[in-house]
């Protein structure tokens, strides 16, 4: 995963297919550094693949929903409120679940800051979580104009992304590993036109559960 990963960082770059030779300053290799960006990507990516392998245990315990929600939205509101966009927590404060809250809060910034790219300005995102049998179900959903139906089968693929968006393409890839290693299932519900919304679920114990189609159909669940 990793080797290919490096690859299509790489083939997506407009310079040269080579790390930058120039480093950035002590304590500015940040989120906005190609040193920063590329670091983050590998660690993400190798984290997946570890989890993949259960070569990583989850410091698992019984979290709040609602605050994981809240704290995904304070790292990403700035970027809701440049695009016009509002953010909607629904998740009912005293609903929890056994997790390893600082990958399952990996998930919801992923997935919020998808479902933030694919909004048109003065649309809203809203997360929302509940109860079903032997776990919970956390959804996030978009107002935007859906995804062609031809991106469905490669959604969750290592390195493949939107053409029309920013990123490498990997944090479904990320997301999916964490879901899995905490037991649940993650998949899709998109219509054109109509907006999108990706939903995972966390069991009570380390056992599958199903995806819990709603209103769409599922084009994707892994």
């Amino acid at each position: 995963m990793l080797e290919r990963t490096f690859a299509a960082v790489r083939g997506r770059s407009k310079g040269p297919p080579s790390l930058p030779r120039r480093q950035a300053p002590p304590g500015q290799a940040g989120r906005n550094t190609p040193v920063g960006h590329v670091s983050r990507v590998f660690r993400d990516v190798y984290e997946a693949e570890r989890l993949s392998a259960g070569a990583i245990p989850l410091a698992r315990k019984q979290e709040a929903l609602r605050a994981l929600a809240d704290a995904a939205f304070a790292r990403l509101g700035k970027e809701a409120r440049r695009r016009g966009l509002s953010l909607q927590n629904d998740v009912d404060e005293a609903l929890a679940a056994p997790c390893d809250p600082e990958r399952i809060l990996k998930v919801l910034l992923h997935l919020i800051e998808n479902a933030i790219g694919a909004c048109k300005e003065h649309g809203q995102v809203v997360v929302d979580a509940r109860p079903i049998e032997n776990g919970v179900v956390i959804s996030v959903r978009d107002e935007g104009t859906g995804l062609d139906p031809r991106a469905w089968p490669y959604l969750f693929r290592e390195g493949w992304k939107d053409p029309s968006r920013k990123g490498e393409g990997l944090g479904l890839t990320v997301s999916k590993a964490i879901v899995h290693a905490h037991g649940g299932k993650i998949w899709c519900e998109s219509a054109l036109g109509r907006g999108t919304t990706f939903r995972f679920t966390l069991p009570n114990e380390k056992k599958k559960i199903e995806p819990v189609p709603e209103h769409e159909p599922v084009h994707e669940h892994v």
